[in-house]
């Protein structure tokens, strides 16, 4: 994916552009503005699941630290 097309393409639609209105914009396909988006979609969502696993894994571990530090208070 060509990343200066795709910022320019996620620039345009944050400002409201429609997809039509962005391939006429950088002289591209409505098609391939569409599939660029589906791709920054894409790569958000798996982005986004990896955070929400790391973070899983660190309060996972800090939980079950916090656990063993209050068992050993006891």
């Amino acid at each position: 994916m060509n990343t200066d097309k795709a910022r320019d393409i996620a620039t345009y639609r944050a400002v409201g552009y429609s997809q039509k209105q962005i391939a006429d914009e950088l002289g591209i396909s409505q098609q391939t503005v569409s599939r660029y988006l589906r791709g920054l979609r894409d790569t958000a969502k798996r982005n986004d699941d990896l955070n929400k696993f790391f973070i899983g894994l660190i309060l996972g571990g800090l939980g079950a630290a916090l656990l063993a530090y209050l068992l050993r208070k006891k």
